[in-house]
Formats: C-alpha cells, sequence, structure tokens
C-alpha cells in the first residue's frame, strides 16, 4: 500500500490556504480520508483548521453563518451526501439571503461499486444517489456549485470554491466531492495557490463627491440600510454622516444586522411609508430592496 496522501490531505491544505479557523460538519462515510488527515495534522503538532462535529446539518450551517458574521471570517461546513445536503438547505439559503460566505461540501459515488478497486458501500446505490449530481440541488441557491472530479484538480477547486465565496456579492458555494475522487492518490503541486485576501472594493472619489453634492442639496434626503454594518467601521461611519447632515437613516424589515443605534435620534425605525411622499433623495447603503413593492418608490426621488 502506498503512503502517498490522499484528496483528503489535498481538501485539508487547501482549507489551510483558505485561513479558515474551523471545519464545522455533519458528516458521513465521504469524509473518512479528511479525518485521517485531521489526525496527520494533530500529530504533527500541524497548523490547521480545527474540527467540529455536530448533530445535525442545520446546526452545522448555522454555526458557520453566526461565526461569519461576528469575525468575519469564512468557514467551511462538511456535510453527508445529498440527504445531509438538504438537510443544511434551508440554512444556505439564508446565507445567500444575508451574504454570508462559506464553502459547503458533501459527497456522492460515481461507480456505484462497479470499481473493483474501490468500495463506497451499497448505500449509494440504494438511498444516497441524486440524479445529476448534488451540485444540481443547490446551483439556484449559491453563488457556484460544482463537482471536483479528479485528484489534479481537486486542490484548486476547493480554493476557488473559496475565493468565489468571499468576493462581492458574497454568499456560500458548493462543492461536491465523490468517495472515488477523495481515494485517489494525490501529489502537492509544484506551485501552490495561496488564496488572497478578499478585496474590498471603494467608490471612486469622484462619485463619492457626486453623492455629497446631491445630499446636500437635497431638501428631504433619507438612507435606507440593510446590512450596513457587515463592515463595523461602516456602521460608525453612518451614525457620522447621519450626525453630519442630519439624515434619517430607516431599516429595512429584512434586516439581520444592527446597522444603526435604536436609541439615535436620527434612527426611524423599519416603516418607510411615512417618508416616501416627501423623500427627493434616497441613498441605499447595503440594500438589496428597499420598498415593497418594487414600484412603489419615493416618487420625487
Amino acid at each position: 500500500m502506498s503512503n502517498q496522501p490522499d484528496c483528503g490531505e489535498a481538501v485539508l491544505e487547501a482549507i489551510r490556504k483558505l485561513s479558515v479557523d474551523y471545519i464545522i460538519a455533519s458528516p458521513g462515510s465521504e469524509w473518512a480520508p479528511v479525518w485521517e488527515a485531521l489526525a496527520r495534522q494533530k500529530l504533527g503538532d500541524g497548523q490547521g483548521p480545527e474540527y467540529i462535529d455536530c448533530w445535525h446539518e442545520t446546526l452545522a450551517v448555522g454555526m458557520a453563518m453566526g461565526y461569519t458574521m461576528v469575525t468575519g471570517r469564512m468557514q467551511v461546513v462538511m456535510l453527508h451526501a445529498g440527504a445531509g445536503l438538504l438537510q443544511g438547505s434551508m440554512g444556505i439559503h439564508g446565507a445567500m439571503s444575508g451574504e454570508i460566505p462559506m464553502v459547503v461540501m458533501s459527497g456522492e459515488s460515481l461507480t456505484y461499486g462497479e470499481d473493483p478497486d474501490v468500495e463506497p458501500g451499497n448505500q449509494w446505490l440504494r438511498n444516497l444517489s441524486i440524479v445529476g449530481g448534488p451540485q444540481a440541488l443547490l446551483a439556484p441557491i449559491v453563488k457556484w456549485s460544482n463537482q471536483a472530479t479528479s485528484s489534479r484538480t481537486i486542490y484548486e477547486m476547493v480554493i476557488r470554491s473559496g475565493e468565489m465565496a468571499q468576493r462581492d456579492p458574497q454568499g456560500p458555494t458548493y462543492l461536491n466531492v465523490p468517495v472515488e475522487t477523495m481515494a485517489e492518490q494525490w501529489s502537492s503541486p509544484a506551485f501552490p495557490h495561496t488564496a488572497p485576501a478578499a478585496p474590498k472594493k471603494l467608490s471612486p472619489p469622484e462619485d463619492v463627491r457626486e453623492v455629497a453634492k446631491h445630499l446636500v442639496a437635497s431638501a428631504h434626503p433619507l438612507v435606507v440600510t440593510e446590512a450596513a454594518a457587515r463592515d463595523p467601521q461602516a456602521f460608525d461611519a453612518l451614525v457620522n454622516l447621519s450626525d453630519l447632515l442630519a439624515l434619517p437613516v430607516v431599516e429595512t424589515s429584512g434586516t439581520i444586522r444592527a446597522n444603526f443605534p435604536n436609541g439615535h435620534p436620527m434612527y426611524q425605525g423599519t416603516d418607510i411609508g411615512p417618508f416616501m411622499a416627501d423623500t427627493d433623495l434616497a441613498l441605499l447603503v447595503k440594500n438589496r430592496a428597499p420598498w415593497y413593492p418594487p414600484g412603489n418608490r419615493p416618487p420625487k426621488a
């Protein structure tokens, strides 16, 4: 038997390169190579993510969401086959709606025992298989979903998944890792790819000046926000802007963050209705849908 690492080591090494703190899992049998890689990491006093085992998929996804919302650091979630993926899908949809980055992975079998060199277990044929692959289940509710088809591509695919999850607009990505791929031998790439930090997009100075000009000229401006506090610095910046120009601030009813101090005299709650008739300029700060229905916008804005 060869001592060469399998693709469990490839997955773990890619997760290290993404600077992930935790692998949060409600796992199944496809993840044994990753467990072995984690054991080697611990025995060798190596640096890398810690492993958290959860009793339910929704809990695993929710823990990853909460950790990222508090720290701003993306995490990895490992689920079991298509069944576990569907159990976690409500949380994954929530992460997509909340623009919370995470890499979600689960597995499948490609050979169903027909390969004499791989015995995945008959559960894959009997009740775990998904026609079209489990990536088809999540495609509508993630930024990107795909299948790792080879030991030669799996390392880069995990890293690319993490990169895409962290680019604006942020959100979850999904990678299907078949058990046959996990069992393949893996050689570390000659030029390993380290994922760069996600860039912060800043508005050009000329755009900022244009917005400032309109705010100063407006008679009845209004700020509407849903997720300004995704960046903690934006929370303070919005307070300072409101103080400077006496700007009223309304949060949307679907907000999942505290974007403005509720005790501030310019905080106007979550009902934009009283401002609709008079607002002549609406400044939208991290906002997907500021009013409902979409055509019900301030007539003067």
